[in-house]
Formats: structure tokens, C-alpha cells, sequence
């Protein structure tokens, strides 16, 4: 884990009991420790994430009971911090893309065509958004390892026009519409507020080319039992 504020606590160790040799236990904790800096700590979750190997004849008991205790530890280590510390820049570039109307996601759907098609349904009533960006859930391990990642983006078009107006157009007026209000989007307001909150940004302005991230973090705060 790359984010000082996801690395396991110094000495962090499963209960001897189990009596699990020391490699097998690195492993088990390593996997139970990347879902549950995801903020994934549903027992079933982390009981399906493992194959027979990864059991190695545990009861499922058991299993339960390691994952329970290293939730607990990371909540202790969390209850240590604060907010202001923990926060990663680009949570709070995404904040202040919110209220400009750009609707932000992270860890958001399990691929990019499912993103696409979900995002639509994120909006709310609380703001009229203009536009979205968003990283999944596949391009978050990319994140944490190397501090970089991948966002898809795009443009509400009710923000821009009526329906009967979009409708009217050939399907290459739509197009071109659609190209110039995503990339005046990009570059007059995603791009200058990530680069403002330190967040390294590559993008050639090609529309079939995600935006790269780099230099950036995530930090998922768990909730209290």
C-alpha cells in the first residue's frame, strides 16, 4: 500500500492461536487488509474472496474471527487520526468538483462499461450537474499500489440543451455538441481544480483516451459498529 494512512500498524499479528505459520499468515492478512482499506468489511465478502488455497483447511469460523479482529484493528488505528489528516487530495478536489455541478465518483462500479451506464443514475436533485468523472473498482488497485489511476468523464447533455432541440440534430451535430462541451468541461474546470488541489493530469483532449491521474490516494474512513 502506498498511502501512509492504508499500511497495517507496525507489528500487527493474527491471534497465535490459530498457530499459523508465519507466510501463510502474511498472506491471509495481506488479502484481508487490501478489502478492508477499500472499506470492504463484510465477512461473506472476505469468505468468498478466498479459493481453497487461501483457506488452507481454516474453518470458516475461524476465518471470520481473524477477519473480524484485523476490521477492529484497523478502526483502532483510524480512531488515532483525523479527518485532516487522512483526507486525500483528490477527495477534496472532488468535493469542490461537486458543488461546480461535476458529479465525482471513486471505487465507483465493478468496470468501466458498468460506470458509464450507472453514473446517470447518481445524479440527484440537490444540484444540476453539468458533468461526471469517475475511476471503478478494478482501476482502484492501480491506486493504491502506484498512486495513479485512470477517470472516465463526460457530459450531462440536459445541462446544455432541451430534449427537443438534442433530438432535432444529425447525429454528427450531436456528436460534435457533445466533444466541445465535455473537453470545455475538462479543461476549464476538472482539470484546472485537480491541478490546483497537487493532482498530476495527462490528457491529450482525445475523448476515447481516459484522463490520467497521478500522485494520488485513497482513504476510505470505516464506520463505527
Amino acid at each position: 500500500m502506498r498511502y501512509a494512512y492504508n499500511q497495517q500498524p507496525a507489528g500487527l499479528r493474527i491471534d497465535p492461536k490459530f498457530a499459523l505459520d508465519e507466510s501463510y499468515e502474511a498472506l491471509l492478512r495481506d488479502i484481508a487488509w487490501g478489502m478492508i482499506v477499500r472499506g470492504e468489511i463484510e465477512t461473506n465478502d472476505f469468505l468468498e474472496r478466498l479459493d481453497e488455497g487461501e483457506r488452507n483447511g481454516l474453518s470458516e469460523e475461524a476465518l471470520s474471527e481473524i477477519f473480524a479482529s484485523l476490521v477492529s484493528a484497523r478502526r483502532r488505528q483510524q480512531s488515532a487520526w483525523t479527518e485532516a489528516q487522512t483526507k486525500p487530495r483528490l477527495t477534496t478536489a472532488f468535493e469542490e468538483l461537486e458543488a461546480q455541478g461535476i458529479l465525482c465518483r471513486q471505487n465507483f462500479s465493478c468496470c468501466g462499461a458498468c460506470a458509464s451506464a450507472e453514473i446517470y443514475d447518481e445524479r440527484g436533485e440537490s444540484r444540476s450537474w453539468r458533468g461526471y468523472v469517475w475511476y471503478h473498482m478494478q482501476d482502484l488497485d492501480g491506486l493504491l499500489e502506484h498512486g495513479s489511476t485512470h477517470v472516465g468523464y463526460g457530459a450531462f447533455a440536459e445541462a446544455f440543451t432541451n430534449e427537443a432541440s438534442w433530438t432535432s440534430l444529425e447525429s454528427e451535430q450531436r456528436t460534435r455538441m457533445y466533444r466541445d462541451w465535455t473537453v470545455g468541461l475538462m479543461k476549464e474546470v476538472v482539470i484546472p481544480t485537480l491541478q490546483r488541489h497537487g493532482v498530476g493530469v495527462d490528457w491529450n483532449g482525445d475523448l476515447g483516451r481516459r484522463i490520467c491521474l497521478n500522485d494520488v490516494d485513497f482513504y476510505a474512513q470505516l464506520p463505527m459498529p
